[in-house]
Formats: structure tokens, C-alpha cells, sequence
């Protein structure tokens, strides 16, 4: 059993942090890119437009099979979580091998991509 720990955000919406999640999980191999090399990458361009994926982390969905397992209780009732719940140790992985495979085409050509920083060259 772990506390759930229910925060305010500053936006005034509240945001459930569960800790258990990231000591039951599996440490994902999925390699990320060091940010030195990736710099060293698009400083040799003269101009470069970067955009901003962060919202896209909580696009990524649970599969069902998988659902049960984050399954918590609360004052309010049982819930389980639909998409990947912020701060789990897995989700920058994640993230990352979801968009490499989605831009692996562009990736060469004139996209590099670093966790939800999208940079164009």
C-alpha cells in the first residue's frame, strides 16, 4: 500500500500522484538521446523552429490488459487510469519510441526529435 497524495495544480485542478506506480514498474530499455548531441545537431543550422509535444504524453493510452494494474482506490471510489498518468517512471520511454516510430521517415531529413521537443531544421 502507498499514500495517495492528491495536489493542486496552479490552475486550480487537482492531480493525483500515487508513488507505488514507479516502484512496480519495469524499468523501460528504450534508449534516449543524450541533449549534448542533439545541441551539437542543431547548432549547425543557421535557423530552426521548435515545437512543443508536452500534452502529447497524456495522449498515450493503457492497454486494456493492462488497466488493472494501476487500479487505485480513493475516498471517492475505484478508478483506473485511461492514459499514462503524469510522473511514471516508463512514460519519457514511452514517449519517445511513440514518436520516433510516428516521424521515423522525417527523422534523417530535416526533424530531430528529443523527449516533446519537436526541433525542424
Amino acid at each position: 500500500m502507498s499514500p495517495i497524495v492528491v495536489i493542486t495544480k496552479k490552475n486550480g485542478k487537482l492531480r493525483i500522484y500515487i508513488d507505488w506506480i514507479n516502484i512496480a514498474t519495469k524499468k523501460d530499455p528504450y534508449p534516449l538521446f543524450f541533449i549534448d548531441e542533439m545541441l551539437n545537431i542543431v547548432a549547425r543550422y543557421e535557423a530552426y523552429s521548435v515545437l512543443d509535444g508536452y500534452l502529447g504524453y497524456h495522449e498515450i493510452s493503457i492497454t486494456l490488459k493492462d488497466k488493472y494494474k494501476i487500479a487505485f482506490v480513493t475516498y471517492w471510489g475505484a478508478s483506473i487510469w485511461k492514459v499514462m498518468p503524469f510522473g511514471v517512471k516508463n512514460e519519457p520511454p514511452t514517449y519517445q519510441k511513440d514518436v520516433t516510430k510516428a516521424f521515423k521517415k522525417y527523422l534523417d531529413n530535416f526533424m530531430k526529435i528529443f523527449l516533446d521537443g519537436f526541433t525542424i531544421l
